[in-house]
């Protein structure tokens, strides 16, 4: 896995009332012999997932510290992972080209996959799962909008934003806050993509400065939420926190997405260059050792390659016992 980590790099901001900077350290990975690697969530513990594309296909894959573990549903032609909480629970979907059409989502506990189908649909994207086990993603039917649902432990229920259009959900924490987005006119020329938090049924619309598009994907405990934003300009990853945007953009790339969230302010994504796409770990500027990950620490180290590692599916439990050893 090639790490490159660029240091203290300051982030441009955009902001409605002050301005400030917010500096981080970005490690890029890819995972070897892939042509894209896209990381779309991380934990506390700094477990990312994501898909990566090579000459066999479309696979998710767990990074547990650099130990990458691809994540294959048996008779999938595509599989993706998008959400993963603290007990290594992980949330996707996949496809099957025996059933054309077919987008099954599933939730992976230690290697063992459980279906998720939202019922009366026939495509389920699960793409994300908090720390209680609530997983939500987005379901339809042929010829129908996308419709967000929540998942509790089984039990479905959906919601609505309010007006005339379509409807996603991508991200939610501990609290039940969901983020997501809300598109007017889709699939026409005058669709619009806006993000939104839905707080206990309480909307509220999230639309970064001056953007053609917005698209919210993670939150955290602390309501940081993150997403990526078109305009005229390109495309941007950012950070919205007490009503301020904050633009994040990988030094030297073309494109930026974040996707993730974790509760220590660590995020996740991918960005576009003349290669290829290639996921990051982006982490404060001030974060402690404690809190940097084993991956972060050998790039800062000068380990300039990290060989990938195949493993069998790894618990926080199980690694915790592993180091108190």
């Amino acid at each position: 896995m090639q790490l490159t980590r660029f240091y203290g790099r300051s982030l441009g901001t955009v902001k409605t009332d002050r301005r400030s900077t917010v500096a981080y350290n970005f490690i890029t990975f890819d995972v070897p012999g892939a042509t894209d690697t896209e990381a779309y969530g991380v934990n506390d513990a700094g477990w990312i997932v994501g898909r990566y594309l090579d000459g066999a296909g479309t696979h998710g894959f767990l990074n547990t510290n650099g130990v990458v573990t691809p994540i294959d549903i048996p008779g999938a032609t595509e599989t993706f992972a998008h959400g993963v909480n603290n007990a290594g629970q992980i949330v996707g979907y996949s496809t099957n080209t025996a059933i054309p059409g077919v987008f099954p989502g599933y939730l992976d506990i230690n290697g063992a996959f459980l279906p998720i189908n939202t019922p009366d649909m026939t495509y389920t994207w699960a793409q994300d799962v908090n720390n209680a086990g609530q997983i939500v993603g987005d379901s339809a039917a042929p010829g129908q909008d996308f419709r967000p649902f929540v998942d509790t432990y089984g039990y479905f229920t959906s919601f609505q934003y309010p007006g005339d259009g379509e409807t996603r959900a991508n991200g939610i924490n501990d609290a039940g806050h969901i983020v997501g987005v809300f598109t007017e006119h889709p699939n026409t020329v005058d669709q619009v993509n806006h993000g939104y938090l839905n707080v206990n049924g309480a909307f509220t619309l999230i639309d970064a400065p001056n953007a053609i598009h917005t698209f919210v994907y993670g939150i955290n405990n602390s309501d940081q939420i993150v997403g990526t934003y078109v305009d005229t300009k390109g495309t941007h990853g950012f950070l919205y926190e007490d009503g301020e945007f904050t633009t994040i953009h990988v030094p030297y790339a073309g494109s930026t997405f974040v996707h993730g969230v974790n509760n220590s302010g660590e995020f996740v994504g991918f960005y576009m260059d003349s290669t290829g796409k290639h996921a990051f770990l982006a982490m404060p500027n001030d974060a402690t050792p404690s809190k940097i990950p084993v991956i972060a620490v050998a790039a800062a180290a000068g380990l300039g390659v990290l060989s990938l590692a195949l493993s069998k599916r790894h618990t926080p439990a199980a690694d915790k016992a592993d180091k108190d050893e």
